[in-house]
């Protein structure tokens, strides 16, 4: 888990939730679409192992749809508590659900999800939406829900479904993900940014090489 006062940078959180992904394949074998992200062999299993605490989901029918998902830790109980909408479909209450366990893992002890459909939006269009702190590491946690739902195992085979025709909505099914989550996957923006962050990885892998020599 970074801690809460460090600066996280995109490729930072990647690798977190890649330390995910590589625990659950050595752990469960090859992935299989679509990722279990709750129960004892989901992704928060392995994530709540990871950090060290327990992990907590809950689905509430909170009035109104000003809050999607949040989460609170409690340090001194070794707790993580997250908590999500009944306004939220299937595949949206997934991705809520890795949202939050990704502020978790990067340190945070809280946090509230109002409009994640927006920022999502906006990546899509390569619309800049770094505003303050807040929106800032909300962006990192959306890249790194996204990771841990559609891994980079999973990319060949949504490109190739792309390509055969199949819409994004329908992909989206497949992987039981927001179609949006797809969309950005695919548009140039998406392609763009994972493109750069690839670069960044492998760079980032080739430095601890050299270090460990």
């Amino acid at each position: 888990m970074a801690e809460c006062g460090d600066t996280l940078r995109p490729v930072d959180v990647f690798l977190l939730a890649h330390a995910v992904i590589n625990s659950h394949k050595d752990k469960y074998g090859d992935l299989k679409a679509p990722i279990q992200v709750k129960g004892a062999d989901g992704l928060l299993a392995t994530i709540s192992e990871q950090v060290d605490a327990k992990i907590i989901d809950e689905c509430l029918p909170w009035p109104g749809r000003s809050i999607k998902a949040s989460f609170q830790y409690y340090e001194a109980d070794k707790i993580a508590k997250i908590f999500y909408s009944t306004s939220l479909n299937a595949c949206w209450s997934r991705f809520a659900i890795c949202k939050e366990a990704m502020h978790l893992l990067c340190g945070r002890n809280s946090n509230q999800t109002k409009d994640p459909e927006s920022l999502i939006k906006n990546l899509i269009s390569g619309t800049p939406v770094g505003i303050n702190d807040e929106i800032d590491i909300e962006i990192l946690a959306i890249h790194g829900a996204i990771e841990l739902l559609l891994p980079t195992d999973f990319v060949e085979d949504i490109y190739q479904k792309s390509a055969d025709g199949m819409s994004d909505y329908e992909i989206a099914l497949d992987y039981r993900v927001p179609e949006d989550l797809i969309s950005f996957r695919l548009s140039p923006a998406g392609r763009d940014f994972y493109e750069k962050i690839n670069k960044q990885l492998a760079e980032t892998k080739k430095l601890s090489a050299v270090s460990a020599i």
